[in-house]
């Protein structure tokens, strides 16, 4: 094996380990993301302006029904969101993941798909 795999291997091994401390949990499985931090935040922010992208009309977040965390290649975040768009209110799960940073130090967010749960009868 050449050096440079093995020193591979164990700097993602260290990175794995380093956001699980981080984050109080072991990879693979999901837990409930608490409270209104800034992480939180900046997803909604990210979700909103993806979704309206993606739908050409404007999104507003309602209610955050719940948020729940798992450490993959990076975190992936399961959100379960109450919308309005288009003036219908709907539910929907969404996913975004959270990359490892970058050789900068950076991560970046990427959705990783959006799925209606349920129709609200009633408009606003």
């Amino acid at each position: 094996m050449s050096r440079l795999f093995v020193l591979s291997i164990l700097a993602l091994i260290s990175c794995f380990l380093l956001i699980s401390s981080c984050h109080g949990f072991v990879g693979g499985g999901l837990h409930d993301v608490k409270g209104q931090d800034e992480k939180v935040l900046s997803l909604l922010k990210y979700v909103k302006k993806s979704l309206a992208t993606t739908n050409k009309s404007p999104v507003k977040i309602l209610k955050v029904l719940s948020v729940k965390s798992q450490v993959v290649a990076g975190i992936l975040y399961h959100l379960k969101l109450k919308i309005e768009t288009n003036g219908k209110v709907q539910v929907i799960n969404t996913k975004v993941l959270e990359t490892l940073p970058n050789e900068l130090g950076l991560s970046k967010f990427e959705l990783k798909g959006v799925e209606k749960v349920e129709k609200v009868e009633h408009e606003l």
